[in-house]
């Protein structure tokens, strides 16, 4: 279908882009037709974030993390996250408090197993799994009492 081409004012042309979009609109690839240079230039912009999308997944398989869609969404957004997030940060900051009540109210063999524990589960991690280090908004804790109950923890 031959389109009236727009007069020039900026309103015309993006409602013209618009109607010629639809127009040529391929439902099965997601894109409009490539037969003129302004449907091209509408390809551009999608192209463009897939292969963002694609370098994302490819840092988060050279950083040996997890690649979940909540990252890939917390990346492409642009949102830091805090390391206090992360297990092993976690469980780092619960054996440091451990070692401060050493001979208080904790054993000493009950540190060393934590400080095994913890190599331990990053080890499996590293091997079994390709990860370093697991977000902790991630893991499954209906058991626990969610994250909350781990933060609690880790703060006393």
């Amino acid at each position: 279908m031959d389109l009236p081409s727009p007069s020039g004012s900026p309103r015309e042309c993006c409602i013209f882009l618009c109607i010629a979009a639809f127009y040529h609109w391929i439902t099965a690839k997601g894109r409009v037709r490539n037969n003129t240079l302004s449907n091209k230039q509408l390809n551009e912009y999608p192209d463009q974030q897939e292969f963002r999308i694609y370098d994302i997944e490819k840092e988060l398989l050279a950083e040996g993390k997890q690649v979940s869609v909540q990252e890939v969404m917390r990346r492409y957004k642009g949102v830091e996250q805090r390391d206090s997030e992360m297990l092993c940060r976690f469980y780092e900051g619960h054996n440091v408090k451990l070692k401060e009540l050493i001979g208080k109210t904790v054993a000493v063999n009950t540190y060393k197993r934590h400080l095994t524990s913890l190599k331990l589960f990053r080890e499996f991690s590293a091997s079994a799994q390709g990860i370093n280090d697991l977000d902790v908004r991630e893991l499954n804790l209906p058991l626990w009492g969610g994250v909350s109950a781990l933060s609690d923890d880790c703060q006393e």
